[in-house]
């Protein structure tokens, strides 16, 4: 009897503890700050959303969307390539920390919005003529965590021409670190509702169009374009 009690009483705590650090729902953050305590800025407001079966997706303002899974053992939050120390955990009140700074969250529910008719499905292009000028990218996700975002390759933009150049090239696209007006990429030619292009690599984009907004797939990378004037 005496072995049984002292068993529970090893076990509780330990069950205790992963009860504490269960994680679910939206968490948004309202504190950075420096491993001193000093206020850093937080134009780029993290959101992080706990699902089931132990996955997640986290969203940085003006950056991707990635979704992946998460495990949480020994007070820590491992996310692939992400990993944290957990400071406090509660129904309200969500503090992790890693090397570079602390980060606060409060639980967040996405403001209810006036019912607008539904989008247009994205289907395939089959005319290369339906997507004739220049495209900005405005939003990305990934099917997959990444360690760091490759802005040598992240699509910055794409335009199509009127009509193919004098080397027979039906666009261009360009990626984060090109200078202005040297893509890095020709578009050859575009085919069974794919861009396929040359340059410093060889890629191949799968094309969906919905109303004005254009969406290039290319593995496990989604770009969302809008069309511009410069």
């Amino acid at each position: 009897m005496k072995s049984i009690v002292l068993l529970i009483t090893l076990i509780l705590p330990l069950f205790t503890f992963a009860q504490d650090y269960a994680l679910s729902g939206n968490w948004r953050e309202v504190r950075r700050t420096d491993l001193r305590g000093n206020d850093l800025d937080m134009r780029d407001t993290i959101k992080i959303d706990f699902l089931t079966g132990q996955e997640y997706t986290w969203y940085k303002k003006g950056g991707f969307i990635y979704r992946g899974t998460y495990k949480v053992e020994n007070g820590a939050l491992d996310m692939g390539a992400r990993y944290f120390t957990i400071v406090d955990n509660s129904p309200n009140r969500l503090v992790i920390k890693d090397d570079g700074a602390t980060y606060e969250f409060r639980p967040y529910t996405e403001p209810r919005r006036a019912r607008l008719p539904e989008d247009p499905p994205s289907a395939p292009v089959t005319d290369i003529r339906q997507l004739a000028g220049r495209w900005k990218v405005f939003k990305g996700t990934s099917s997959r965590t990444l360690k760091e975002i490759d802005y040598s390759t992240k699509v910055k933009s794409v335009m199509i021409f009127d009509a193919p150049d004098a080397e027979g090239n039906i666009g261009a696209v360009s990626a984060g670190k090109d200078p202005q007006g040297h893509p890095s990429w020709k578009i050859t030619r575009f085919e069974d509702g794919i861009l396929y292009c040359t340059g410093k690599t060889v890629r191949a984009f799968e094309v969906l169009k919905a109303d004005k907004e254009l969406v290039l797939r290319e593995d496990h990378m989604t770009y969302f374009l809008k069309q511009f004037t410069e």
